[in-house]
């Protein structure tokens, strides 16, 4: 099956972030890790380059640039921290207690932080 039609974007995120959990079902097809659930080192290394484009070009245009692996890219690249990372996407509450925010209190819409989607957390 095409990826695209894996995905089926839709403009912006719902209440329980389908586009989110779409992506990461998805790439676990591609990479044939469906029982396994998760992904290894390994496995992302090897991703397929067109895949991984087409994944984060529909995050980056269906979320107005705000969202996307290439925004994340960017941001990790200003960081080079994973906590500083995580808090500036808006995965950690507090950069002083390592209060890392629960999937279901992520911000499922465009007024979330630049970077927070996609996730691994579903």
């Amino acid at each position: 099956m095409h990826i695209i039609h894996l995905l089926k974007p839709r403009r912006g995120c719902g209440d329980d972030c389908r586009e989110n959990k779409e992506t990461y079902s998805t790439m676990l097809k591609i990479c044939e890790r469906e029982e396994e659930g998760w992904l290894d080192d390994g496995e992302i290394k090897r991703f397929p380059r067109h895949d991984l484009y087409i994944i984060n070009k529909l995050w980056v245009q269906y979320s107005e640039g705000k969202f996307g692996f290439s925004v994340q890219q960017r941001i990790w690249q200003a960081k080079k921290d994973c906590k500083r990372f995580a808090y500036k996407v808006g995965w950690v509450a507090s950069l002083a207690n390592n209060e890392w925010v629960k999937y279901e209190e992520y911000t499922f819409s465009l007024d979330a932080p630049k970077g927070h989607f996609p996730s691994q957390k579903c």
